[in-house]
């Protein structure tokens, strides 16, 4: 099955342009009013990509070690949310995965890709979906972190 880059990239781009616009991901279950006129170069994601796929990646929460830059590289714990495709095995060494790097807007918070309180954002659904319809291939992706207030420790 062949799918155009283009098609693969718009529909990826539409949805987080959508959550980008109203200021957050939505957490399964949630549903937005924002509608986007189509423009023949993006389709609407479908509903049911908000869903849980049969096929789930998971969400890896590390911490490590890091410095404060705003405040004389004072050392700093920080977290950091990863995610891995369905069948994601870190003994396989063969496996090669592209990477997706993601900044969230002003405000926001990397995990807000992820995880809402203790729900599953459409996000990381709408990513299981793509990979196992075979829309884009498997891919670890890893929300960036912006700055933040010291007192939320620090920039990141």
């Amino acid at each position: 099955m062949i799918i155009s880059k283009h098609r693969i990239l718009s529909v990826f781009c539409a949805a987080l342009l959508a959550i980008g616009t109203t200021g957050a991901a939505y957490a399964e279950g949630e549903t937005s009013t924002l509608t986007i006129p189509q423009t023949g170069y993006t389709t609407p994601v479908p509903a049911s990509y908000s869903t849980p796929s049969e096929h789930q990646g998971t969400i890896e929460w590390i911490t490590y070690d890091s410095e404060d830059y705003l405040n004389g590289n004072a050392p700093v714990q920080k977290q950091a949310s990863v995610y891995l495709p369905y069948g994601y095995d870190p003994s396989d060494t063969e496996t090669r995965y592209d990477i997706l790097y993601l900044m969230h807007g002003w405000g926001g918070s990397a995990g807000e890709y992820f995880q809402r309180g203790n729900s599953v954002t459409a996000v990381k659904n709408m990513l299981d979906h793509l990979i196992e319809n075979g829309e884009i291939r498997p891919i670890i992706r890893k929300p960036f972190v912006g700055s933040t207030p010291a007192t939320k420790g620090g920039s990141q």
